[in-house]
């Protein structure tokens, strides 16, 4: 089940080998992508072993996923409030801009519906 491989992959973040545990939670996005549980357990434990970079490149690969609006808009706040902690301004303007082309999407998508 998704489950025993989620809290593996954490484990293998967490005290095993760390490419291991990237591999996993790939792997595991690849079948789910749109859960965001998933993809901010994944953050939040890259984030625990200190790699940033990493971190940050997980938020990127989310921003495109194809999740439900709630669920989007919930990862892109989180996504700023990293950046207003982790990063700089040209950082924080890369969200904006994400959230923005997000928006703009979610708009666009709305006028074809209608």
């Amino acid at each position: 089940s998704h489950e025993k491989l989620r809290r593996y992959a954490g484990l293998e973040l967490d005290h095993g080998a760390r490419d291991r545990g990237r591999t996993r939670f790939d792997t595991l996005l690849e079948q789910h992508a749109r859960r965001a549980d998933l993809w901010q357990l994944y953050v939040a434990k890259t984030l625990k072993a200190g790699d940033v970079a990493h971190a940050r490149a997980i938020q990127l690969r989310l921003a495109k996923a194809d999740l439900p609006p709630k669920q989007m808009r919930a990862a892109l706040t989180r996504f700023s409030e990293f950046e207003a902690s982790h990063g700089d301004a040209a950082t924080q303007k890369v969200v904006k801009d994400l959230a923005r082309a997000y928006v703009a999407r979610q708009r666009d998508g709305m006028e074809v519906d209608s």
